[in-house]
């Protein structure tokens, strides 16, 4: 599809957070109020605290859709700005990067490790820079 997921996946994060909220096993904090004596005490179940919740709930969910729709009103936002080897390119960077960053200096192999780490991304930046340099890609 030649989509960048990370708008729709932000979406989708939105919404599961504000359908967590709804239910009193949801979210940690839920299960904190409704296992508290007083709630259970004042016969607040499952049902009730759905129920008081769903309004709120609601009201937000609208909000936050015509907030997302605002955002990402851009139909080519959604869409990747180079060709997708770049991308994959540069996603493997990412990986190569935070790998060689994740190891620490207590110890020379590990030195050794980064530094063949780092001559990967060194060698991979490079072959992206050809790769745009070409011409022969057309951005979509």
């Amino acid at each position: 599809m030649k989509l960048n997921p990370v708008r729709i996946l932000m979406a989708m994060m939105i919404y599961s957070n504000i359908g967590g909220a709804t239910t009193p096993v949801g979210d940690p904090p839920n299960v904190i109020i409704v296992s508290t004596p007083e709630v259970v005490n004042a016969g607040v179940n499952f049902l009730t605290f759905c129920g008081h919740m769903t309004t709120g709930i609601v009201l937000v969910a609208i909000v936050i859709f015509f907030q997302l729709r605002f955002i990402f009103r851009d139909i080519n936002g959604f869409r990747f700005s180079d060709p997708h080897d770049v991308e994959e390119l540069r996603h493997e960077i990412t990986i190569w990067q935070r790998a060689a960053e994740s190891l620490s200096s207590y110890s020379r192999d590990e030195d050794v490790v980064r530094g063949s780490l780092q001559k990967k991304v060194k060698r991979l930046l490079d072959e992206m820079k050809i790769k745009l340099a070409s011409g022969r890609y057309v951005k979509y």
